[in-house]
């Protein structure tokens, strides 16, 4: 008899790829696999390359008036972890039209993405999945 096991519908498998999403809410959402990349911290403080339109978010494990927190959002597919940006994507006018997801990569510690990078539009791809 074989040994089956139900698929749910909203189960996926975990990325091996580190990824970020900017969410139009202005929250960063972070993939387990990026956040494991960089040693799973409390806290991050971000960072703006305007002239290479790179984003960092730079680790912290402990609180500081430039430091904001880490919550994990708990899933099948083993966790995603989200941080509050939404000031300073206002600050540096960067676009919260739509939420989109991009790779990510670590530079010196920092866990970076390249807002030249079109990414992929999240946002369209929630109304599809629920009808």
């Amino acid at each position: 008899m074989p040994n089956f096991e139900l698929f749910e519908k909203r189960r996926t498998p975990p990325s091996r790829e580190p990824f970020l999403t900017m969410l139009k809410t202005g929250v960063i959402s972070i993939n387990g696999f990026a956040y494991d990349l960089i040693g799973r911290p409390k806290f991050f403080e971000f960072l703006f390359d305007d002239g290479a339109r790179i984003v960092g978010l730079r680790p912290r494990d402990s609180e500081t008036q430039f430091t904001y927190p880490v919550r994990e959002l708990k899933s099948a597919s083993g966790g995603t972890y989200s941080v509050s940006a939404k000031a300073f994507m206002l600050f540096y006018s960067l676009s919260m039209d739509n939420s989109i997801r991009r790779s990510a990569f670590v530079a010196d510690g920092i866990l970076c993405v390249d807002l030249n990078d079109v990414g992929v539009d999240v946002t369209a791809q929630r109304g599809r999945a629920e009808q």
